[in-house]
């Protein structure tokens, strides 16, 4: 889930001082001109401790935004593992057409189109540039084949938990409810 924190108190602020859109829909900066934040790890870290991260083991964020300030993150988590869930691009069309807050910059099948090539474009930059990327498609876990999630655990060296994981992988998070 994401971190509701993190989003509005450090992704949100960050691309606002850039001066882009910081809902993430409107105005990208472009990766070239991104800079780095020597205080963007002490401020993730300090926040996720407040919620009860004791520093041992590893954690995870989960953010679309993401995608737009990647080479901030990788400046300053560089030994950070990378996943990119991938969705059906059809219902990620669909799905921002029928989300308000997403619907309201756009009711046009093309612009949200538009939007997905703009972020698969900047994940294609990522994979190039980051060591440790793993990209999983969510059709394959909605459709019950766990091999690329459990593939994941292991490499990050995390214990598979078969129930919990069935308990998570909710289908209709991704317009299944089959």
């Amino acid at each position: 889930f994401e971190n509701l924190t993190v989003r509005e108190r450090i992704l949100k602020p960050i691309l606002a001082n850039l001066g882009v859109d910081p809902a993430g829909v409107q105005s990208f900066m472009p990766i070239d001109q991104l800079g780095t934040d020597p205080t963007l790890r002490s401020q993730l870290i300090n926040v996720i401790r407040a919620q009860g991260y004791t520093g041992r083991g590893r954690w995870g964020y989960k953010e679309p935004k993401l995608t737009l300030l990647w080479p901030m993150f990788a400046d300053a988590f560089p030994n950070a593992s990378w996943v990119i869930l991938e969705r059906d691009r059809e219902a990620v069309v669909k799905s921002c057409l029928n989300t308000g807050f997403m619907a309201k910059h756009s009711r046009d099948e093309e612009f949200w189109r538009h939007f997905i090539d703009r972020h698969d474009d900047r994940l294609s930059v990522l994979e190039r540039s980051v060591s440790d990327v793993t990209r999983i498609k969510t059709d394959a876990l909605v459709n019950s084949d766990m091999k690329p999630l459990k593939d994941l655990i292991k490499n990050l060296g995390l214990k598979w938990n078969q129930s919990a994981v069935e308990d998570f992988v909710d289908p209709k998070l991704f317009g299944r409810h089959g």
